[in-house]
Formats: structure tokens, sequence, C-alpha cells
């Protein structure tokens, strides 16, 4: 699972997810009621995109952005599993925001 992790987180913070992210913060009523909001949303569904194709050839990130470790810290280079974030299944946008709950929760505990 370590590995579905990263891949989420890079997806996540990559610059196109991020500047989506950012534009989806005003939501109407219309858009609570009807179900677009949360794992149906269009944020999430892109996420699915990326997290499932990867990113096109031509945007800032790059089509591999997702499938790499961005970072080397001891903890990561002295886990037992070597992170591979390409190593993952297809998920759909519902399991990946449930994931990415997860991951909050997790990091909430450690702060």
């Amino acid at each position: 699972m370590i590995h579905v992790h990263f891949c989420l987180v890079n997806c996540l913070f990559s610059d196109e997810l991020s500047k989506v992210a950012n534009e989806c913060d005003n939501v109407e009523r219309s858009a609570l009621d009807s179900g677009e909001v949360g794992a149906n949303s269009q944020y999430w569904k892109l996420v699915e995109d990326r997290f499932n194709s990867g990113f096109p050839v031509q945007p800032v990130d790059g089509p591999q952005f997702a499938e790499k470790v961005h970072f080397v810290h001891p903890t990561i280079s002295d886990f037992h599993e070597k992170v591979d974030p390409r190593e993952h299944n297809v998920f759909s946008s519902s399991e990946l925001r449930s994931l990415w709950m997860d991951i909050q929760k997790e990091y909430e505990k450690v702060l």
C-alpha cells in the first residue's frame, strides 16, 4: 500500500492538480445537492485519471510525475520494502478520496 500512497500524494501535489484544487474552493449548494462534490467531483475524476493513466506529455509535471519518488529521506531509503509509486492497481475516484482521507488521519495522529 505504500506505493499507492506515494503515487496518490504525487498526483495531489502536482502543479496541475494543485491549480485545479485551488479553483474548486467555491462550491454552490446545487453542486452539494447533486453530488458533484466529493468523489464524483471534476477534481477527483481528474485525480483518478492522472493516478490510473499518468500525466499527459505536455504539461508542466510530465507523464511519469506520479511514478517517481521525488525526494530521498532515510526513512524511505531504509524502509524494508523499496518504495515504487509505479506499483499500484487501478483505483476509482471514491477509493482514492478515501485513501487520501486515511493519509490525512495518519498525518494528524503524528502531529
